[in-house]
This record gives structure tokens, C-alpha cells and sequence, in this order.
């Protein structure tokens, strides 16, 4: 399950709960509260998704970067399985810099969208 938890000026950012062992948790990274990051504006951007076709023993993906004064961006890309209610980190690549939609696309490996199936990001 994902919840909008903050919201700043052009970022957003969902938290994480998920089903363990009958009872919902609240998801974790590093020993903190996982947070999904996606927005942006024209220095930065934020987005994530479910599924990853890139890397398929990956549960999520997360994309951020910012971009230079010429609009082209340099994009880090974080791959991570659930552990319980953990996430755990898979793998990690930075692509760009680069126009923005040049860049790997980050999409939800079953509906194609941003986000996770049904839970789509909000623009």
C-alpha cells in the first residue's frame, strides 16, 4: 500500500506498508521509514515504480537526479526487493546526462505506467 506522507513545493513523497505475516507494516530502508520521492521541476526530478523490467528480481525502482542549465539530466536509478517489510537494495546505476525523455524510461512492469498498477503518481 502506498500513502502520500509529504509534499513539498514540486516533490511528493509515498510511504510504504505492506502485508507480513497478516499484519500491515509500515516499510523500512536502512533501518528508517521507506519514502518514494516523485515530482520534480525543471532541476530536478523524482519518480519510482513496481516491478522493473531492467532488473526482474526487483520489487521497486526509484529514479532521481538533477539537471544542468542546458535541461539535461543525469539520473539515478536504485533497485530493491522487499525482505518482510524491509526494502533491500538490489542494485544502483546512474544514467544521462541526457533530455529527460532520452533517459530509461521507469515504469511499472505490468501496466506501463509510473508507480504501481492501480497506484499510479499523481502529475
Amino acid at each position: 500500500m502506498f500513502v502520500q506522507a509529504d509534499q513539498g513545493a514540486s516533490v511528493r513523497t509515498a510511504a510504504v506498508f505492506r502485508y507480513v505475516d497478516g499484519h500491515l507494516r509500515l516499510v523500512t530502508l536502512a533501518g528508517s521509514q521507506a519514502g518514494l520521492a516523485y515530482g520534480g521541476s525543471t532541476g530536478f526530478v523524482a519518480t519510482w515504480a513496481c516491478r522493473p523490467a531492467a532488473v526482474p528480481a526487483a520489487a521497486v525502482v526509484t529514479a532521481s537526479g538533477p539537471s544542468d542549465a542546458s535541461g539535461a539530466y543525469t539520473v539515478t536509478l536504485d533497485y530493491y526487493r522487499f525482505q518482510q517489510a524491509s526494502l533491500v537494495p538490489l542494485a544502483h546505476r546512474t544514467v544521462g546526462p541526457g533530455p529527460l525523455d532520452s533517459l530509461p524510461g521507469i515504469r511499472d512492469g505490468v501496466s506501463g505506467e509510473a508507480g504501481c498498477g492501480q497506484a499510479r503518481l499523481n502529475p
